[in-house]
């Protein structure tokens, strides 16, 4: 367990360590998604993982961005804030990857059906086999590639940061009524008090600060999964 790691490298004489909770989620769920899309985790064989993580944060902020035209469009010309630039380099840059990623599995899928007839089991190869599938049946109107392409991504946009903003205050509301929830490890506010549970603005309402905890574990090593 990722955090169970962190706990054991970062521990040093005291039995409770500092972790950023929102960006050990954020990478913890990073993982899962990009496993169940890609086949690959943000830490090791995924190529510009880190590139596409920046640029889903620009993504999502942009989304929640006020922007004026959408009052009134006829200051759409204008790009008052430059959010329309921003919105068309940062889908640009999310589309330049994704595409990197896709053109890997239809290889894949090209070289394992000549070789054994097996198929990727990869979420983005199937259902890009599926979507060529429904292309002869003249159901789409849409390129193979861009259906695919903007279907993992709305899965990506969807789970890695909504998933993230909702744990983080799942876990802030552990933290602060501690008899409700059994788990296995002891979480700690640093300053003793009530952590702040004021929002910013943004299309998921983010916590206005930072969730940092102090953590240790409460359960043998085995349970985690580590080795005495």
């Amino acid at each position: 367990m990722d955090m169970y790691r962190t706990w054991s490298k970062d521990k040093g004489s005291s039995t409770m360590v500092m972790v950023d909770i929102k960006e050990w989620l954020e990478n913890f769920i990073l993982n899962m998604v990009l496993r169940m899309l890609f086949g690959s985790s943000f830490s090791s064989e995924i190529q510009n993982a880190d590139q596409f993580k920046n640029a889903i944060k620009r993504f999502l902020e942009l989304l929640g961005a006020f922007v004026p035209s959408d009052i009134v469009p006829s200051l759409k010309w204008l790009d008052l804030g430059g959010f329309e630039k921003k919105m068309t380099e940062t889908a640009k840059e999310i589309d330049v990857i994704v595409d990197e990623w896709l053109q890997v599995h239809k290889k894949k899928i090209k070289s394992t059906q000549k070789v054994d007839g097996s198929k990727d089991q990869v979420f983005i190869a199937t259902l890009f086999s599926r979507v060529q599938e429904e292309l002869k049946l003249d159901l789409c109107s849409f390129s193979v590639d861009a259906i695919v392409k903007s279907t993992c991504l709305a899965i990506f946009a969807a789970a890695s940061h909504t998933t993230t903003v909702t744990l983080t205050w799942a876990l802030a509301l552990i933290v602060n009524n501690p008899p409700s929830i059994i788990h296995g490890f002891e979480l700690q506010n640093p300053s003793n008090e009530l952590i702040d549970m004021t929002e910013s603005p943004g299309f998921t309402t983010p916590k206005a600060t930072p969730l940092e905890l102090l953590v240790a574990p409460r359960l043998l090593p085995q349970m985690y999964g580590e080795s005495t």
